[in-house]
């Protein structure tokens, strides 16, 4: 990656329309239907629902640190970029799978904790990306600023998206 060094580089318009899209989808999946499926196919069980998500959230905390280690020692983000989508397509199949099977073993739990990796990776990937086409100070202050605005603006679409959906689906 190199640096920019002349006005806002175009990565930053790229990553905030990114941003919008990737958070308005997991807000939709991961705050309302997920967790909705999840205690209908558990029977009711919270229980079940809270082991679920707390795996989830503890192979997120794992990873994060993993993946950002290994971009600073490679430093080879092109790959890395590589490996982040072949697991964001495992994820996603590996979801549908067990959303089709509607039932919980263990390949529920590979599919949370390849999520997991997923959001991850693509948060560490998103920022560095900024952080690398950026300059020092204001600009990338700026940048990130609105690279969060659009994240929050994403989860928010996410949201009313869900109350449409359920105020027409029931």
């Amino acid at each position: 990656m190199t640096k920019a060094s002349s006005a806002t580089n175009i990565n930053v318009y790229v990553l905030c329309t990114y941003s919008v899209l990737f958070h308005m989808g997991w807000s939709m999946w991961e705050r309302n239907v997920f967790p909705i499926w999840l205690l209908q196919v558990a029977g009711g069980s919270k229980d079940v629902v809270g082991y679920v998500m707390s795996v989830q959230g503890a192979v997120a905390v794992i990873a994060a640190p993993a993946f950002g280690s290994v971009l600073d020692l490679t430093q080879a983000f092109r790959g890395l970029v590589l490996a982040t989508v072949a697991i964001a397509m495992g994820a996603l199949g590996a979801l549908a799978h067990v959303v089709e099977r509607n039932r919980l073993d263990w390949r529920l739990y590979g599919a949370v904790c390849l999520w997991s990796v997923l959001l991850s990776a693509q948060g560490i990937l998103t920022d560095s990306l900024l952080a690398a086409t950026t300059d020092k100070g204001e600009e990338r202050g700026w940048a990130f600023a609105l690279k969060s605005t659009f994240w929050r603006l994403g989860a928010a679409l996410g949201q009313v998206a869900n109350l449409v959906i359920f105020a027409v689906e029931g």
